[in-house]
């Protein structure tokens, strides 16, 4: 009797340290993941309509309206997110206002992905790191100005 008293205790014993041990491993190894996740993990964000005048022969002749999403990789980026929304917003509108190659007539042959590179570079530039990853256009249109 008192050998299968000791021996249940012993087994016992094994099956709560064999628990402990699993539950700890397991601990650890989420921990590491959620670390390796949070590193690689971008968030996308979507940037406020912009309204950008364009101006020829001293006239505005239209408004670019323009609407952007861009990745950005959240171990990178230090501080507010706000700055880097108005980073981004700045530096779109600086492009595309000072940028004459926009024929009006023909939107369509804009070179948007030398704009988005362009932008990209001058964003992370700003930011002093490589925190914003893909930029992509959800809206481009030229409205004319009434005559």
């Amino acid at each position: 009797m008192f050998k299968a008293v000791l021996l249940s205790l012993w087994a016992c014993g094994i099956m709560l340290g064999a628990g402990y041990a699993a539950s700890r491993v397991r601990e650890r190894s989420a921990i590491s993941a959620a670390s390796v996740d949070k590193e690689a993990a971008a968030e996308t964000r979507k940037l406020k309509e912009l309204n950008v005048p364009k101006i020829r022969d001293g006239a505005v002749r239209g408004y670019i309206v323009v609407q952007m999403n861009y990745s950005v990789r959240n171990s990178r980026i230090k501080g507010d997110t706000a700055l880097s929304d108005a980073i981004a917003s700045d530096e779109t509108f600086q492009y595309l206002y000072n940028d004459e190659t926009v024929n009006f007539d023909h939107l369509e042959k804009f070179d948007i992905k030398k704009m988005t590179s362009t932008l990209i570079g001058s964003i992370n530039a700003r930011l002093k790191t490589d925190a914003v990853v893909e930029l992509a256009v959800q809206e481009f249109t030229f409205l004319p100005s009434p005559p």
